[in-house]
């Protein structure tokens, strides 16, 4: 029954390889950052910088239209000085 069992497993993850398909295509966009402004919270001089991060279309009939639904990225990094 072991081997049976094993032979059942071993062609379920052949299987599973064999019709797993996967395309690639050379990405049709810009990203950049741009706007950066630098800006004083605490009150103890500059501590954080606020920039926009773009992404642009560039090729349409490459990848089809573009879809980008929601972001919202938060950067942060704590650097301590001795």
């Amino acid at each position: 029954m072991n081997k049976n069992l094993l032979f059942v497993l071993t062609l379920i993850i052949i299987a599973a390889f064999a019709v797993n398909k996967a395309t690639s295509q050379n990405p049709a966009y810009n990203l950049s950052a741009k706007n950066f402004q630098f800006m004083d919270f605490a009150g103890d001089g500059i501590d954080a910088m606020i920039f926009d991060i773009v992404i642009e279309h560039t090729n349409l009939a490459a990848s089809g239209p573009f879809e980008f639904g929601f972001g919202s990225t938060i950067l942060i990094f704590k650097m301590q000085y001795e």
